[in-house]
């Protein structure tokens, strides 16, 4: 502790960005993260390699640059690791945080070299490990190096975090006796109230009359846009009224817009775009029924995230439908706080959105309910959750 006897945060967030990165998951994450820690009476900076656009300016980050020198990107975060080292040391020591928290990133072992360096504690926040998405294919001769590095900050970490129960059992699977502390995302419930306005987003997209569907998110595979393509189509034959408003981007959206117009939706389906996290509780205001028709992420893998998207769907009081999987499937209860529709099932995600709409008082009721259970998950109980892990 500092002798004000508050914790404070140096956060790592080693990976670099991507394009659509910087509205997406990893920002809001790291806004979140922020607020809850300042509000349980903690302090946050981060270290990044990419300038990370906070909300409001909510925490200095000291930006380390990530340098694409070589082809083999294992090289690449090489490099990161010895520049974090040379500068997070300086960082660290002008700072002087209590606690170093990282974002785990493959084969960085800078964080762990700091924290035992300044002998502080240090946590790993670990959401999906090596072997998943970065594979031997991927790494190649590195790989074995990366798996090394992997252990050793594992073992060496003081307290390891993961955002979901799901994501602890693969972890424990890979390291049996490890500990984990599960810490799932949350929702600022002030800034995604249902008392805030959706007009501008209908005045702008021109959607006054219409049955506004809302999706939020960047536009990933994994995040089932050709199944709630597919189900605006069934829906618009039952309800000519409705209109899908999709805020979010990726490199995949030409192949989505192509869809719409092969399905002969383009007319009632708008590409919002990246919409900033200032700007996102209007956007889910305009909206009459919210959905995350999230797909299983991999055949062998469970889902193992904790969509942020959904903690702040029901924060609008707004009615949910999404997929019954991983962490979805605890936080919302079926026709209690929103509507679970198998994973992949165009049809049944079409017949949730319509009932919504034949059932105000559905709607109301869940809307309602999500509201109120939203408020378990805060960014502040996040905090408060860490801040007690580390004691």
């Amino acid at each position: 502790m500092v002798g004000s006897n508050k914790t404070k945060i140096c956060f790592i967030h080693s990976n670099p960005f991507g394009a659509y990165d910087l509205n997406a998951g990893p920002i809001v994450h790291m806004t979140g993260f922020a607020e809850g820690i300042k509000e349980a009476g903690g302090d946050v900076f981060f270290i990044s390699p990419n300038f990370v656009p906070l909300y409001k300016n909510l925490a200095r980050v000291e930006r380390v640059r990530f340098d694409k020198i070589f082809q083999s990107l294992f090289l690449n975060r090489l490099l990161y690791t010895a520049k974090l080292l040379f500068h997070g040391r300086q960082i660290i020591k002008d700072e002087r945080p209590t606690v170093l928290y990282e974002r785990y990133g493959y084969s960085n072992i800078a964080g762990i070299i700091l924290a035992k360096s300044f002998r502080i504690p240090i946590v790993m926040e670990v959401n999906t490990p090596l072997g998943i998405y970065t594979t031997k294919q991927d790494l190649g001769k590195y790989y074995h190096l990366a798996l090394l590095a992997e252990r050793f900050v594992l073992r060496k970490a003081t307290c390891v975090s993961t955002v979901s129960q799901e994501a602890k059992e693969i972890l424990l699977s890979r390291y049996p006796g490890l500990e984990v502390v599960v810490n799932e995302n949350g929702v600022n419930p002030r800034r995604f109230s249902p008392e805030v306005s959706g007009k501008r987003p209908i005045e702008r997209f021109a959607l006054k009359g219409k049955f506004i569907i809302g999706y939020s998110g960047s536009l990933m595979w994994w995040h089932g846009i050709p199944v709630l393509l597919k189900a605006m189509e069934m829906v618009r034959r039952k309800l000519p009224e409705a209109h899908l408003l999709l805020m979010g981007d990726s490199g995949l959206r030409q192949e989505y817009e192509a869809l719409t117009k092969k399905l002969s939706i383009d007319d009632v389906v708008t590409f919002a775009g990246l919409v900033s996290y200032e700007k996102m509780p209007g956007y889910l205001a305009a909206c009459d029924v919210l959905v995350a028709p999230y797909l299983p992420t991999l055949a062998e893998v469970p889902f193992h995230g904790s969509p942020i998207k959904v903690f702040e769907y029901m924060a609008m009081a707004k009615p949910v439908v999404a997929s019954n999987l991983g962490q979805v499937s605890a936080i919302l209860k079926h026709r209690e706080t929103g509507l679970l529709v198998a994973p992949g099932d165009s049809d049944e995600l079409a017949e949730a959105i319509i009932e919504l709409r034949e059932d105000p008082g559905l709607a109301l009721k869940l809307g309602g309910q999500a509201r109120a259970e939203s408020l378990k998950y805060t960014w502040r109980a996040n905090g408060d959750r860490l801040l007690e892990a580390i004691k």
